[in-house]
């Protein structure tokens, strides 16, 4: 356990021992409503836009002391009802919408650089939720989101919560590049899947509320991430810039030279920081298993493990968001092969996927 994990929690021992009680009736209270009812209409042809309207009417009535509780409730029963869509991403970027809201009331305003951040990872996440609830209003059964995003969605609520007891700097940046990065994840989602008549607003949501907020910033964070990427080795830097020129183009070619850069980008990163004799001898030393790609050589998961030997509070939160941005770049590649012709609209989504390659990154290399 490292050090963060380790910090108090800033409560004194009596104001913990109240704490625990009212935990404990949260549960008991949610154990107390039977769901069965709704699970059992669902499967008879209960209509899901119905289930959402069940859940947010439960969310109106419940007491706000017990609102986190309710909500990450309300999320399991919509996952094992409707199963990986719009509305289980919902429901989950509910509960992260309340828990960054409860992280952000637990820091004192006079932290003032601390506040603003959080601040700014509430609003966010609240892109997130608004595209959800733009998705779920559509057709609340529609398979839009397909449950890509939804579990690095779910790992930044658990890391969130961790916050609230331990609002440090380090862990408080690195909610705000996860938050960004989630919900680009989320929008390239979004436009991989079948929107019909929906694909134009849909596009212009995420330009307006992830593309724009994020390529208009300050450059102080790319140029950092640049920074970074150049001592690790001096090509990387370019690999970037040519996905983002690439992105701005249309054509099959453009197409495979993103992916490309994309790739060569993540593989030589991780490499050059974790390379493949010092995973290895980490592994070896812990007697444990070195999971190896097709070629033999450590996967990425194996290299973040590594690179994340000291913030072992923050591996799950990044293994999740490798896992996403693993499978969304399987699908935009079926996407774009699927095409016959590559369309300009195309971008957003490249362009969404390279945001969340950025924020990545600058989660995996932010300074202890």
């Amino acid at each position: 356990m490292d050090d963060r994990e380790k910090q108090p929690t800033g409560r004194s021992e009596s104001e913990r021992e109240t704490v625990r009680p009212r935990r404990a009736a949260e549960f008991s209270w949610m154990k107390g409503i039977d769901f069965s009812w709704i699970a059992a209409a669902q499967k008879s042809g209960f209509p899901t836009a119905s289930l959402l309207h069940v859940l947010n009417g439960i969310d109106r009535v419940t007491p706000p002391v017990l609102q986190v509780a309710e909500l990450a409730s309300a999320a399991r029963l919509a996952q094992s009802i409707a199963g990986s869509t719009a509305l289980d991403a919902l429901r989950s970027a509910k509960v992260l919408d309340a828990a960054s809201v409860a992280a952000l009331s637990s820091i004192s305003r006079e932290r003032a650089t601390l506040y603003t951040d959080m601040a700014s990872i509430v609003a966010s996440v609240k892109v997130a939720e608004d595209l959800c609830k733009w998705v779920t209003s559509m057709d609340a059964g529609a398979r839009v989101l397909r449950g890509i995003s939804t579990p690095s969605i779910q790992a930044l609520t658990s890391y969130v919560r961790i916050v609230e007891r331990h609002p440090l700097s380090h862990s408080i940046q690195l909610s705000g590049f996860a938050g960004a990065g989630v919900t680009a994840l989320l929008g390239t989602e979004l436009l991989t899947g079948t929107l019909g008549q929906s694909e134009r607003e849909a596009r212009t949501r995420v330009q307006l509320q992830v593309i724009r907020p994020w390529t208009a910033a300050p450059q102080a964070r790319r140029e950092r991430l640049r920074s970074r990427l150049h001592a690790l080795s001096p090509e990387l830097p370019a690999f970037l810039d040519d996905a983002w020129n690439q992105a701005q183009k249309s054509g099959a070619v453009a197409i495979s030279a993103f992916g490309n850069s994309c790739d060569e980008l993540l593989n030589r990163a991780l490499r050059a920081a974790a390379p493949d004799s010092e995973v290895e001898a980490w592994y070896i030393e812990r007697q444990l298993e070195v999971e190896r790609d097709s070629r033999g050589h450590p996967t990425h998961g194996a290299r973040l493990r590594f690179l994340l030997r000291n913030r072992k509070g923050d591996r799950r939160l990044l293994q999740a968001q490798l896992s996403s941005l693993t499978i969304m770049r399987s699908e935009l590649s079926s996407k774009f092969n699927a095409a016959k012709h590559a369309s300009v609209g195309n971008s957003d989504e490249m362009e969404t996927h390279l945001i969340s390659i950025e924020a990545y990154l600058l989660q995996v290399f932010l300074p202890d």
